[in-house]
């Protein structure tokens, strides 16, 4: 494991996006206070927001008694694109890490994070976190907040989303930083992905993270069409851009969007129509298994909703792609 005497030839930077975040971000601070003897600053660029963030984040800040952060505000949200950039440019850290301000660090996390630049490994520009999602955490949200995620439930996932990676500085200035101009709250980690892979190595590593996502009890079943339509969006923003890498990953991008077509044509219907129920229902399937008794009527939405969702998540992926900008 890395010893802190193995960092002191680099500077680490941290960078937090802020965003309405009242519910977790002070959670996400804490978190990271047992890690804070391997990072060098950190960086919270709080844009925008509408709820105490601010005031939460000042109060944390001004009983800090290490000095190490440095807290950006500004009235305009600059999107998540934005803020990471923001920070980038303002921080010194020859090694970036981007943490999102819903996220809880498990141990040893930044010093599993930061190893594969002190190993003997060559050519890495980036590495990638693990991210946990237990049923403590999903229990805790709210009906359409559960359907979401309910695919989730219980399992690991893998990879650099941003949530919780590190970079290399100078890899991110050549690539040009992450793209704030096409991509505003989505899609912004795929590219970056992309493009850095073209420089060098993304190493993936054991760093464990929990992601909470926002603590609330007012998602609504519009929040629940909002944040597909945010991701889809994205996804026809990537597709437009990078093109098709291979069909395993395109479908697995667009399978909404290939069983929305698929319904409209004769004879393929009928492997599509029993396939698009199929979806509607195992997409949600943990809400379905663990509804609660007030969340009963519910049910009875989620097969037309999930239908629905496939021709908006058709339009916002179109919309993405035909005007090369993700804004929801």
């Amino acid at each position: 494991m890395l010893s802190s005497c193995f960092v002191l030839n680099m500077t680490i930077s941290v960078v937090i996006p802020l965003h309405n975040g009242s519910t977790t971000i002070i959670e996400t601070l804490k978190s990271l206070e047992s890690h804070i003897g391997l990072v060098d600053e950190v960086f919270i660029m709080e844009n925008g927001s509408t709820d105490n963030s601010l005031q939460l984040v000042q109060d944390y800040v001004d009983r800090s008694t290490h000095g190490k952060y440095v807290l950006f505000s500004t009235s305009t949200s600059l999107g998540l694109s934005g803020a990471y950039n923001k920070g980038i440019e303002m921080s010194s850290g020859d090694l970036i890490i981007t943490l999102h301000q819903d996220v809880l660090l498990k141990d040893y996390a930044v010093a599993s994070l930061l190893e594969p630049f002190f190993s003997a490994e060559k050519g890495v520009v980036a590495t990638s976190h693990c991210v946990e999602h237990p049923s403590f955490v999903w229990r805790a949200y709210p009906f359409w907040q559960r359907c979401l995620f309910s695919r989730l439930l219980g399992k690991t996932y893998c990879g650099l989303d941003g949530k919780f990676d590190c970079f290399s500085r100078a890899a991110l200035y050549e690539v040009g930083l992450f793209d704030s101009l096409r991509f505003r709250t989505a899609g912004e980690d795929g590219d970056i992905r992309k493009r850095l892979l073209k420089k060098g190595r993304i190493s993936k590593t054991e760093s464990l993270i929990i992601h909470l996502h926002a603590v609330s009890d007012k998602f609504s079943i519009w929040d629940y069409f909002y944040k597909h339509m945010q991701y889809s969006e994205a996804q026809g923003v990537l597709l437009r851009k990078h093109g098709i890498d291979s069909i395993q990953n395109f479908l697995k991008s667009f399978f909404r969007e290939v069983l929305a077509v698929g319904v409209l044509f004769p004879y393929v219907r009928l492997i599509f129509l029993p396939l698009t129920l199929f979806y509607a229902i195992w997409y949600c399937k943990n809400s379905i298994i663990h509804c609660d008794k007030e969340d009963l009527a519910k049910l009875l939405l989620i097969v037309p909703v999930n239908v629905v969702l496939l021709y908006v998540s058709f339009f916002c992926s179109l919309k993405g792609f035909l005007l090369k900008r993700q804004r929801f």
